[in-house]
């Protein structure tokens, strides 16, 4: 987790731009509406190499508005315009504060080249409550998260972008089993314990064609009763392997 303490950057004024060559994540709706344009015949062939960058996107946008412009009726396809147009205002990038976006836009010249910085902030959060006729699962989650987005402009040809995320997260899990994966395998230096031919317990090395003799290894199965089957979705995802004392290392 990072936390930004302080950020300062000195512009001055100039003449103003907008050169936005950061890349737009993958997971964007324009993606869709670029491939549905592209099939309709609006735009020419979209390059295979993705993610796209947000100057790149625009031009498709506005080549899609300009091609329906010049071969449409006035009146038709108000449809697919006004989407096409509503997604370039996406794409705007309008300088200074716009408290409803939670944004803010700086731009500006430093030794003669323009620069520009953007800040924009996104709050998520989300509670579930599992209720059951075994009160013992009744479960709470919840899911916060804000995101601050920092990007800009270094001259015509370089952006940059930086995110800073800080979250809460409380889904409980409830082990519902487990499932036998097999033994640990370890080095020569483990001991196990086995019976002899006189039913004397014997201590032998292990070596790493043999399992270990303690514990066979399993994996838990836990359950979310907190959300409905699939419905839970995480927006981050990471995992933790403890190892247990009697497991072989």
């Amino acid at each position: 987790m990072k936390k930004i303490l302080s950020l300062a950057l000195i512009l001055f004024c100039g003449t103003l731009f907008a050169q936005t060559n950061a890349t737009v994540s993958l997971d964007n709706d324009v993606y869709v509406l670029l491939q549905n344009i592209e099939l309709l015949g609006y735009t020419s062939a979209l390059s295979p190499a993705k993610p796209y960058t947000e100057k790149y996107i625009v031009e498709k946008l506005e080549e899609a508005q300009e091609y329906l412009e010049d071969n449409t009726e006035e009146g038709a396809l108000t449809a697919q315009k006004k989407i096409i147009a509503e997604t370039l205002k996406q794409f705007e990038h309008e300088e200074g504060l716009n408290k409803l976006a939670l944004s803010f836009r700086k731009e500006g010249d430093v030794f003669n080249v323009p620069v520009s910085i953007e800040i924009n902030d996104t709050f998520n959060s989300e509670f579930s409550y599992g209720f059951y006729d075994d009160k013992d699962l009744n479960t709470f989650a919840f899911n916060i998260y804000n995101v601050v987005d920092f990007a800009g402009d270094i001259g015509e040809h370089i952006s940059w972008r930086n995110q800073t995320f800080l979250g809460a997260t409380k889904v409980p899990l409830t082990k519902v089993g487990k499932y036998d994966i097999g033994y640990w395998y370890a080095s020569t230096y483990n001991t196990y314990t086995e019976k002899d031919e006189e039913g004397n317990t014997v201590t032998k090395y292990n070596d790493y064609d043999l399992p270990c003799g303690q514990t066979p290894r399993y994996i838990s199965i836990l359950k979310n009763y907190a959300y409905l089957p699939y419905g839970y979705n995480k927006f981050w995802d990471g995992s933790v392997y403890a190892f247990e004392e009697e497991a072989c290392s």
